[in-house]
Order: structure tokens, then C-alpha cells, then sequence
């Protein structure tokens, strides 16, 4: 498998670059009034409007620094009816793959509640890198707001 991996506060984290449908520089977006502040906003890629979030303000962090290697990384996410929809993530430090065996992946042994996206952990010459499980990334309520049905957005 391979990972596309940024970092969060100094850890590294890793996305399955099969879930990333492109990696795109940051830019500006239009912000949701009364949003949560993890949500940057609304981008506009291909034609398509696009909500964002910040992956260190979702990770109870600050917010991304717009480094050069601060980007978007663009997925796929499933919305209610499991259709899937693009979703941008403000991830820093966004400057490498790496190759990992998808059996060396485990448990962190640790649960956080409130943060059920943080997946499972596997090892590098660098250290640990946590998976991110993008369908966890948003709450309910987050979705829904993000992620109208799509008879109402026609």
C-alpha cells in the first residue's frame, strides 16, 4: 500500500493514496458563517463546489500553516446515501509517499472518543504513521451541513 503522509502537530499520518483523487496547492475558500471551526470552506475544483476541512483544527490543534507544503488533499467521502462525494483536506507537510505491507498495520491499542478517525498505526525508518479513516472524518451534523442530498443541490 501506499500512503501519502503529512503531519499534525509533529506526528505523521497517512492517507491510502487510493483514497486521493488529487493533491492540489492551497487555496482560497469561501467560509460557512456559524460553521465548526475546523471547516475552511467552500473551493471550487473542475466546475464543482467543494468543502474543506482542516485537518489540525479537526485534530484540536491550530490551524494549518499555509506552508509550500501545505495542500489539499482531495478524496472521496460517502455521504449518507453512500455515494461518494469530494471532500478537501488542509493537511501540512504534504511531501512524501511511502510504501508500507498493508499486513503491518495494528491497533494503537488506544481509543479516542472523540476522534474516531484515527485508524490504525504501522512503523518506517522514520517512526509511526496512523491511518486516517476518511469515512470517520465528520460527524453527523458536519455531514449533513457539507453534504446536501443531491436532489436539493440540483
Amino acid at each position: 500500500m501506499l500512503l501519502v503522509v503529512f503531519s499534525i502537530g509533529g506526528d505523521r499520518f497517512g492517507l491510502d493514496s487510493r483514497e486521493v483523487v488529487e493533491i492540489l496547492p492551497l487555496v482560497e475558500f469561501r467560509k460557512l458563517p456559524r460553521a465548526p471551526e475546523y471547516v475552511c470552506g467552500l473551493f471550487q475544483y473542475r466546475g464543482k463546489i467543494v468543502p474543506a476541512i482542516d485537518l489540525a483544527r479537526l485534530a484540536g490543534t491550530r490551524e494549518s500553516h499555509g506552508f509550500l507544503s501545505t495542500r489539499i488533499l482531495l478524496v472521496r467521502y460517502p455521504d449518507e446515501a453512500g455515494e461518494n462525494r469530494f471532500l478537501g483536506l488542509v493537511a501540512e507537510q504534504v511531501t512524501e509517499t511511502v510504501k508500507v505491507d498493508e499486513r503491518g498495520f495494528s491497533s494503537p491499542g488506544i481509543h479516542v472518543k472523540d476522534a474516531p478517525y484515527l485508524g490504525e498505526i504501522t512503523r518506517d525508518s522514520r517512526g509511526i504513521v496512523q491511518r486516517i479513516e476518511i469515512g470517520q472524518l465528520l460527524s453527523p451534523d458536519v455531514r449533513e451541513l457539507l453534504f446536501q442530498p443531491a436532489e436539493a443541490s440540483a
